[in-house]
């Protein structure tokens, strides 16, 4: 379970990172806006995949 999650969160980061690196190389007018939605992207490919595994751990050690 947790090797899936883990999985599906650095699909996600690597998502977000090359949205945000091919932003960086062209000149569009909605710059702005599509790298706030990468980092968005990248931040819940990084922080999705700790909560999940923190509530995980807690539940195992109280019900375990």
């Amino acid at each position: 379970m947790l090797s899936l999650v883990h999985y599906i969160g650095n699909f996600i980061s690597t998502v977000g990172i090359l949205i945000l690196l091919f932003t960086l190389r062209k000149d569009f007018g909605e710059l702005s806006l599509i790298k706030k939605v990468s980092i968005y992207v990248l931040s819940a490919g990084i922080l999705i995949p700790f909560a999940i595994e923190v509530i995980y751990g807690f539940i195992n050690g109280v019900f375990g």
